[in-house]
C-alpha cells in the first residue's frame, strides 16, 4: 500500500499588519494532502482531515465502476456502489467517511487513488474514544505509524483486525494485558487506513498533537 504525505502549514494571517502587531492575534490553519491507494479487494479506508463535507460524494468522486462501500451503522452496514454510468454512488445518499472512522471498501478492479485534502486535526488532547465491542476506527491524525506511537496504549484484551495488502486477508493482532503487549506483534497502521477493534472494555485513545 503506497501512501504519499505532505503536511503544509500556513502562513500567518491577520485582519492587518499593524493590527496584528499590536494585539499579537494570529490565525493559524494546518492543512495538507494524503494520496490513499485503494488495493484491488477489500480494504478499510478512512477520511484523516478535518473537511467541510465528509459525504462520500465529495471524498470518493470517482473510483472504479463497481467500487462498493459498507459503512457499519447500528445494527447494520449502509451500502453504496459506485455506478459509472450514472456516474455517482448508488443509491444516493448520506454516506460519510467521518474523521476517526472509516468504512469497508471493496474495489473490483486494479488499485485506484484517493486524494483527501484538508485541515489537519490538533489539540490537546485529539481524542477518539473506543467504544466496548466491534467497531471500526482510525487515527485522526495524519501520520502512520505502531498504534503506541500514533496515542492507542490498550489496557483490555482488545483484538485488532486490519486487512492485509492482498485485500483479502486479515492482520490479527491482541493485545494481552498479562503479558503485557501485543500477540503476535503491535498493529501498524498507515494513513487514511480504518481498522476493527473489538474491544473488550472500552478505551481511552488521546494524543497531544500540533504541527505549529
Amino acid at each position: 500500500m503506497r501512501t504519499k504525505t505532505l503536511l503544509l502549514t500556513a502562513a500567518l494571517a491577520a485582519a492587518g499588519a499593524a493590527s496584528a502587531m499590536a494585539q499579537n492575534v494570529y490565525s493559524v490553519n494546518a492543512v495538507g494532502y494524503v494520496n490513499k491507494s485503494v488495493v484491488h479487494g477489500y480494504s478499510i479506508v478512512a477520511n484523516p482531515f478535518v473537511v467541510a463535507n465528509e459525504s462520500l460524494d465529495a471524498l470518493v468522486p470517482t473510483p472504479n465502476d463497481g467500487t462498493t462501500v459498507y459503512k457499519p451503522v447500528p445494527g447494520t452496514f449502509e451500502v453504496r456502489i459506485y455506478d459509472a454510468s450514472i456516474p455517482g454512488w448508488d443509491p444516493d445518499g448520506a454516506t460519510t467517511l467521518n474523521l476517526g472512522g472509516g468504512a469497508i471498501f471493496f474495489n473490483p478492479g486494479a488499485a485506484f487513488t484517493v486524494t483527501f485534502v484538508g485541515e489537519v486535526k490538533q489539540g490537546s488532547p485529539v481524542s477518539n474514544p473506543i467504544a466496548n465491542g466491534l467497531h471500526i476506527y482510525s487515527s485522526k491524525v495524519p501520520q502512520a505509524g505502531p498504534v503506541s506511537a500514533i496515542g492507542l496504549n490498550p489496557v483490555n484484551l482488545d483484538t485488532v483486525y486490519q486487512y492485509a495488502p492482498n485485500g483479502s486477508d486479515f492482520i490479527i493482532n491482541i493485545y494481552d494485558p498479562s503479558i503485557p503487549g501485543w500477540d503476535p506483534s503491535e498493529p501498524n497502521i498507515g494513513i487514511a487506513e480504518g481498522f476493527w477493534i473489538d474491544s473488550a472494555g472500552g478505551e481511552t485513545w488521546n494524543r497531544n498533537f500540533s504541527v505549529n
